[in-house]
């Protein structure tokens, strides 16, 4: 899990989270304990799920890594969480751990060679290609770094937002609503000098932020980068461009990025986009609220792409 989530932040991927449950409750201490010494944030289901299985507001997930399943009876709920699943045991001479559960709810999954505990299903789930057998770590380290290099374009034409170091809730907080309000498909925000969910920002948000995924990168020019290659067409949003947002088309997959009023968007991102983009405005001021701004750049994007 920490080569994964190394690999995710050189590559500027969405940063992973995993769901980690152990078979027998006597592993669950060890197990934790051994995820914090490999230098991973880690919570347990008990401390950051309520008994409904609501999410506890305290914690801010942006910034854990793995989410240690000690419950019993909730492995769907683990499952649903997940958008890949690897199932253990794949590497031991006992042979794989079911995988009916995950099959069931279309999970593609990865295994281990000792498949022989789970022949029947394995074969056919592997000639319909929902499960992949590897033969060694190195080759489920190699699959893995695959799908979440590939996870972010999951959705056919999306519509993303990258903010260049918005450092101000209010500001983070209106952004997530109009967004949501837009079908903003994710909302992407740098690591390092900006504004993450506070609680300012969730009540501004209106559970816009408990909605829409906010997505902590540590490198904002290879995420843009890695989202041109996925043929992403990206946009800064500036005073100083030449092109009116409203002669754009905002049809297929799209980011746009939006700086703060102080500084902007720093200029080599600037000069990683496609293009730029401005709102036309009265000469007699000089800019518009980021926030206000984001809105009609957005509200436009959707009334294309609807």
């Amino acid at each position: 899990m920490k080569s994964l989530k190394e690999f995710s932040a050189e590559k500027g991927l969405l940063k992973p989270l995993y769901v980690f449950v152990p078979r027998a409750a006597e592993a669950f201490n060890d197990t934790f304990k051994k995820i914090e010494e490999a230098g991973l944030s880690v919570v347990r289901r008990s401390e950051s799920f309520s008994d409904d299985l609501k999410p506890k507001t305290s914690i801010d997930w942006n910034n854990i890594d793995v989410l240690l399943g000690d419950s019993f009876g909730e492995m769907y709920f683990y499952l649903k969480l997940c958008d890949h699943v690897v199932a253990g045991g794949g590497f031991w001479h006992t042979g794989a751990h079911n995988i009916i559960e995950q099959l069931q709810l279309h999970k593609p999954v990865t295994v281990g060679p000792e498949i022989w505990t789970i022949k029947f299903p394995a074969l056919q789930a592997e000639e319909a290609g929902l499960l992949k057998v590897v033969k060694d770590p190195a080759e489920l380290q190699s699959n893995l770094s695959l799908f979440l290099e590939n996870n972010i374009m999951r959705k056919k034409d999306p519509l993303l937002v990258v903010l260049d170091h918005i450092q101000d809730p209010q500001n983070l907080g209106s952004i997530l609503r109009s967004s949501l309000g837009a079908s903003v498909d994710a909302v992407i925000i740098p690591k390092d000098r900006a504004c993450h969910l506070t609680s300012t920002v969730r009540k501004v948000s209106k559970a816009a932020s408990e909605i829409i995924p906010v997505i902590v990168v540590s490198n904002l020019r290879n995420t843009i980068k890695m989202l041109k290659n996925y043929s992403v067409e990206i946009y800064a949003c500036s005073g100083e461009a030449n092109k009116n947002y409203f002669d754009v088309d905002f049809k297929g997959p799209k980011a746009l990025i939006f700086g703060s009023e102080e500084k902007g968007i720093q200029k080599f991102l600037a000069n990683e986009a496609n293009g730029q983009i401005k709102i036309p405005i009265d000469s007699r001021l000089e800019s518009l609220n980021v926030s206000n701004a984001t809105s009609v750049i957005l509200f436009e994007a959707k009334r294309q792409r609807t």
